[in-house]
Formats: C-alpha cells, structure tokens, sequence
C-alpha cells in the first residue's frame, strides 16, 4: 500500500516528536496528510516543530498539536494523554522517545541507568497501555517502537541502552502476538547509528571498544523514517535499514557464535592497543 494513501486523514501520535526520527518522521507524515499530536518534554522545542510543520501541511485543516510531558512519568502522562484523546482520535502510536547512555557500566550512576530503562522502556509501555483501548474499541490501527541494533545485540558501553532496548523489542513481539487477530498491528525499528542530536550526545562518554565496534556509517534520519513509514503501512513487524544493519541482523539470527567471538575480538584488540 502506498504511503501516502494510508497515512493521509490518520490521527497520529508520535512521542519525542520533536528532534532525531521523530522529527522526521513528523515532517514526512505532515506533508502526506496525517494529523499530529507530538509529545516531548520540552515544550519551546515542540512549539518550534509545531509552526514549523504548520507551514508544511498538504491540507489547509490538518490538526497539528503537542503535549509537554515527560513520558517517564506516569501519572502525568496518564492525565494528559487521556484528557488528549478525548478529542483525538488516534490510530497510530509510534513510540520513538528515548534517551542515550554510552559508557562504562562502572560509570553509569544507578539513578542514571534507571532513568534509561523508564523512558526508553517504561515510557512506551505506559503510553501503549494509554492508547491501546482507543485501537482495541476500533479494532484497527498501529503500534510502533522505534528501537536499535542494541535491542539486538549488546556491546560495552551500552549496558542500560541495550537493557532498554532489548526489553522494549521483547514487549513488542510479546504485544504483536496478542493483538495478531484483533485488527492492530505492530511493529519494530532496529536502526544502526543515525545522524541525530542523540548520537552526539552519546558520543562524549562513547567508549572506545564501542567507537570500534560501531563500524557502519550513520544513517540520515530522513531516510530511516522513509523505511519505517513505508513498512508500518505494510504491516511488517522487524524493519532493519541500511545494508550494513541488515547483514548485522542476518549474522545474529544465523551465526550467533561468529557476532560474539567478532566483537570480543575487537574489544580485546582495541585495549591491547590502548595498554
């Protein structure tokens, strides 16, 4: 199904809609005609994509709204969202907030590693769990996570940005097959790095090891939204873009052993050098 024909008149909500993926992702479903609701903490950000994308619309009576609320906080988030949806009438969530944490394990506080798990896990559970009775009483729509190679494989550096992403993947599949006859879809993106204001910030407490291992060159986030959009309307579960992530994807499914004994390979290389 083209895109466009099935994005266009959709309630949509993304959340951290306002930078990276999900910005992109809103500039592309704006201009092919969904309605927005952005949800994101920082409320001058989202007020700038929202006049922003106000001035991109194809139809002149497009609802382009945003909700300031930390995900990460239930109650909050369930008031607000709630009260939202009163009025909207969504059919597709995409889950795309999350935070980075690169470093050593040892240097990651407990508050720190928390935080991690509650908005890039915890928080797309809560607002799946917000949403999924508006899908359910309809008995359609779609169900989105924005996830990461590191919900696939983990490596040093990633230790609570993996925990988060492997927990938010096996949600997903756990949720695609309960809601398989019920008229919703699910699905997943397992992007590799992308060129977004997340990635610098992981890059300043990046290990070394972790530099080594991520080899491929990052993805533009305009790109990756394409594929994902494009494969939501499909209704296909995993989405893996980019060569490089897919050859990655194929040795973890097909050849385990080799990915393990590669990347400890690496890691053992890299300090032998550093010593």
């Amino acid at each position: 199904m083209q895109v466009e024909k099935f994005f266009s008149g959709k309630n949509v909500i993304i959340t951290g809609g306002a930078t990276g993926i999900g910005k992109a992702l809103a500039v592309q479903l704006t201009e092919i005609g969904a309605n927005l609701l952005l949800i994101g903490r920082r409320e001058s950000l989202l007020k700038e994509i929202q006049g922003e994308l106000v001035g991109r619309r194809l139809l002149p009576n497009q609802q382009i709204s945003v909700l300031a609320c930390d995900i990460s906080d239930r109650p909050l988030l369930e008031k607000c969202l709630s009260e939202r949806l009163k009025a909207f009438n969504v059919d597709v969530l995409i889950n795309n907030a999350g935070i980075p944490c690169a470093d050593y394990f040892t240097n990651v506080s407990a508050d720190e590693f928390e935080r991690v798990i509650n908005i890039n896990f915890i928080g797309s559970v809560t607002t799946t769990r917000i949403v999924l009775p508006h899908l359910l009483k309809k008995r359609c729509g779609q169900i989105a996570f924005v996830s990461s190679l590191a919900g696939k494989v983990g490596i040093v550096g990633y230790t609570a940005y993996a925990a988060s992403k492997f927990a938010q993947a096996g949600f997903a599949e756990a949720l695609r097959n309960e809601l398989v006859s019920q008229g919703i879809t699910v699905s997943i993106l397992f992007p590799p790095d992308v060129q977004t204001p997340l990635l610098d910030s992981e890059d300043r407490t990046k290990p070394s090891e972790t530099r080594a291992l991520n080899t491929g060159k990052a993805l533009s986030a305009e790109m990756v939204s394409r594929v994902f959009l494009k494969q939501i309307a499909r209704g296909t579960f995993e989405v893996v873009p980019g060569i490089h992530a897919k050859c990655l994807a194929f040795l973890l499914r097909h050849f385990p052993r080799l990915v393990i004994w590669f990347n400890d390979w690496t890691v053992g290389r890299v300090r032998r050098f550093s010593s």
